[in-house]
């Protein structure tokens, strides 16, 4: 068959599927309890060779329904768009840490409960850094969620009992060796972070890379973003460095002020305000320091005037 004839073949397929999805989202959101995520997808052209990244938006409601929106970014807006704003009473909506759903939650007014195979995931991570503590945690996790369990559940397992609350499932035995060095290899594996696009409203444009966490970080966290004839100024109460990819950049702190070009890096200490500034255009990647979780400062945004 010609390649003509598959595409109408498969727009046909998805014109008779369409209202299908639409009457089972519908369902999905009128859910007292929904589960949400993200993941990136590469779809539609960016140019010769090239491949645009998109969004696939999973929702999951309680009904055993699941819906895969398709959305071109990570954009905060895609999550008031697909859910309303008008949630179910006493609605509840799980999801990761990712801090669109927790905007989202504090203009509807439901409960944002954080899943708990995420947050399970990021303590087993530091096993081998903290073994007694991560150990510890990981055994008052099982005892909360189920009591008088025997053995270590999967992630699978935790994201299935806590969604559609069931009875105690039944467990894996112990890991086998061959299980163990599994998990190794994973804990040592690579992450990569897919790039987003850059977002600002009365503020300079930004994306995170790897995001600041609520309760403080003991990694790097870092953010790309840029100034457009524009100033921007903040108080950290952590270190923020600052490197200079491209453009022009002045930083005043502490009564000094440096000019700094590509390839350059601008240091702002812990608890002092920063005052960022480009008269043309700067393009950055910011690193915050290890945090403890005391809030920032926000203090001005100002487009400055040409001449």
């Amino acid at each position: 068959m010609s390649r003509p004839w598959l595409t109408q073949l498969a727009q046909r397929t998805i014109s008779l599927l369409s209202p299908i999805y639409d009457a089972q989202f519908a369902s999905i959101r009128a859910s007292r309890v929904k589960a949400m995520d993200e993941t990136p997808i590469k779809a539609g052209r960016a140019g010769r060779g090239k491949m645009k990244t998109g969004y696939f938006w999973p929702v999951y409601g309680e009904a055993d329904e699941v819906c895969f929106a398709y959305c071109t970014s990570r954009a905060h807006a895609h999550v008031r768009n697909l859910l309303g704003m008008a949630p179910a009473p006493d609605a509840v909506l799980i999801s990761d840490g990712y801090d669109a759903y927790r905007a989202y939650a504090a203009k509807t007014g439901l409960t944002h409960a954080q899943c708990w195979a995420h947050a399970r995931r990021e303590i087993f991570e530091a096993l081998e850094s903290e073994p007694a503590g991560v150990t510890q945690a990981l055994e008052q996790i099982k005892a909360m969620l189920i009591p008088n369990a025997g053995a270590l559940m999967t992630d699978g397992q935790y994201a299935d009992f806590i969604l559609q609350r069931h009875e105690p499932i039944q467990l894996k035995p112990p890991a086998t060796q061959l299980e163990k060095q599994y998990m190794t290899d994973v804990a040592n594996a690579p992450t990569k972070y897919s790039r987003t696009d850059l977002h600002g409203h009365d503020a300079p444009k930004c994306r995170a890379i790897i995001p600041a966490t609520q309760g403080g970080w003991s990694e790097p966290a870092l953010f790309e973003w840029e100034l457009t004839e524009e100033s921007w100024t903040d108080e950290h109460p952590h270190s923020e460095y600052n490197y200079v990819i491209e453009g022009h950049l002045f930083v005043e702190s502490g009564g000094i002020t440096v000019e700094a070009q590509a390839g350059d890096v601008v240091q702002v200490p812990a608890g002092a305000v920063g005052k960022y500034w480009a008269p043309k255009y700067a393009r950055l990647l910011a690193i915050y320091g290890p945090s403890k979780g005391a809030p920032s400062r926000k203090l001005s945004y100002q487009k400055l005037s040409r001449g």
